[in-house]
């Protein structure tokens, strides 16, 4: 979706056309709406998450989350539209040739908020909306927004931009572009986060999707899996996210401490967040705003939680020593090499071994379940149970 044009953003008002409807059979244009929410927001308390006991360790039968579904927070949505009144926008923008000036994009801004962009977009006139559905629901995305929220976001945006444009089809032919699907599952040790966290980092997939770690540029560690082209899987603590945020020295007064309220109540927290695009949609269930139910969400979720590896286990020395005692004892000597060997990738270096004997150890350290990110010394093996959505340890390991 295109960017908002910086005199709107920045209020400057520009004087209106003086055109009137236009008719499909013109020009094709599209419109882009944004939804931000304004900065009155309720009490964090209200609508955060309920923070869980912590009176138990986190085991593989403990920890059920207060928050245990699946949710919606970013929401691309495109539809046709038959016409729009011109003289209902703020700023305008023309392309000029020989003979006439050619509308290439056109914006205004409501009370509440929402944003409208126009511009030119192949043979017909679509509408697009993009929003956090729960900032526009709650003010914030502390908490997500299930299917039946969503549909209900989305058709009041719709009913909103009524006034400018007219509809071509209901609300749900409306037609998916973008969605970000939402999990959150729930930690009681952060040394222990950091520790899976570096786990997961050091993993290497058989499709080696591209990954990014943002640390100390962004002011906490989020760890993403796909360019997102297609499909972006991220998993971060949703309390630093907040606490980065509020150390933002361009933040609107009284913001700041809204969001420090806001990182106390995701303690805890640690956020998934799936990012699928049109071109993977395509070939999903979901297609269209009224496609969208829970059912599919997680289903979505749970498939891309698991291509982008976050279900695998972070191994212990512990995990190590009971692989190593199970063996036989001819079996001991390789296996101590493919130890030696995933410990020297885990310190991001090739170890000096030929094609064969590489491939030899490596099919012995999948045999045997083990990958480099077993090799990060933690005390405890650590996985996050999607079930439960929970990071939880190992148990019985003997």
């Amino acid at each position: 979706m295109t960017q908002i044009a910086e005199p709107l953003l920045n209020g400057a008002a520009h004087q209106p056309v003086n055109h009137h409807l236009v008719q499909t059979t013109r020009q094709p244009e599209v419109i882009s709406i944004i939804a931000i929410p304004d900065s009155d927001v309720c009490d964090p308390c209200d609508i955060a998450i309920t923070s869980r006991s912590t009176s138990t360790p986190n085991s593989e039968a403990s920890l059920i989350p207060a928050q245990s579904f699946v949710g919606i927070d970013t929401l691309s949505v495109m539809a046709e539209v038959v016409d729009y009144d011109i003289e209902s926008f703020t700023y305008t923008r023309y392309r000029q040739t020989d003979q006439h000036d050619h509308l290439t994009s056109a914006s205004t801004r409501f009370a509440s908020g929402l944003t409208i962009q126009l511009q030119r977009w192949h043979q017909k006139f679509v509408a697009r909306f993009e929003c956090s559905i729960p900032r526009v629901r709650y003010g914030n995305n502390l908490k997500v927004a299930t299917a039946d929220e969503t549909l209900e976001v989305v058709q009041g945006l719709r009913s909103q931009a009524s006034d400018l444009v007219k509809w071509a089809e209901p609300v749900d032919n409306f037609s998916i572009m973008r969605i970000d699907i939402t999990r959150d599952f729930y930690f009681d040790i952060r040394a222990e986060l950091d520790g899976f966290m570096e786990g997961q980092r050091l993993l290497n997939l058989p499709y080696r999707p591209p990954v990014q770690l943002w640390g100390d540029e962004c002011g906490y560690t989020n760890l993403r899996r796909g360019n997102g082209k297609r499909w972006r899987s991220c998993l971060y603590s949703k309390e630093s996210e907040l606490k980065a945020q509020a150390d933002n020295p361009r933040l609107i007064p009284g913001a700041r401490a809204e969001l420090v309220a806001l990182s106390k109540c995701a303690q805890g927290v640690l956020r998934n967040e799936t990012m699928l695009r049109r071109v993977v949609l395509k070939r999903t269930e979901l297609q269209t705003v009224g496609d969208l139910s829970d059912r599919v969400i997680k289903d979505l979720h749970r498939k891309y939680f698991r291509r982008a590896g976050f279900d695998h286990e972070v191994g212990s020395t512990d995990k190590l020593r009971c692989t190593l005692g199970n063996l036989p004892s001819t079996e001991r000597s390789t296996a101590t090499a493919m130890f030696g060997m995933l410990f020297i990738e885990s310190l991001g270096e090739q170890p000096p071994l030929s094609e064969n004997t590489r491939c030899k150890y490596e099919r012995q350290a999948k045999r045997l379940g083990l990958t480099v990110a077993d090799m990060t010394g933690l005390t405890s093996s650590l996985r996050l149970d999607y079930d439960s959505g929970a990071l939880v340890r190992r148990s019985g390991m003997a």
